[in-house]
């Protein structure tokens, strides 16, 4: 599944997610040898992917990044694992 397939209103913007993707990059030696590394992602690009997104996704400089992670993972992960996200502390007892 890719990020523009995930349901949320507003949806996710095509050209936000090739901006967020271009700019976590990290710069590729001999990019003319290794061009195939501009469709992957290493863990720390990955994560500044993700939060370049949730500054995309909520642009108030009221709330902190973790928050907008945080906000971000609730739309994107349950879609991602088709499942509700963790409920914990809200069963009944």
């Amino acid at each position: 599944m890719f990020l523009h397939e995930i349901h949320c209103t507003p949806p996710f913007i095509n050209t936000e997610i090739h901006y967020a993707w271009g700019m976590s990059q990290m710069t590729i030696a001999n990019e003319k040898k290794n061009y195939e590394r501009y469709n992957d992602l290493k863990p720390v690009e990955f994560l500044e992917f993700f939060s370049r997104m949730a500054e995309l996704r909520f642009p108030t400089d009221a709330l902190p990044l973790a928050n907008k992670l945080v906000l971000l993972m609730n739309i994107v992960f349950p879609q991602l694992l088709r499942k509700q996200p963790n409920m914990a502390g809200t069963s009944e007892e």
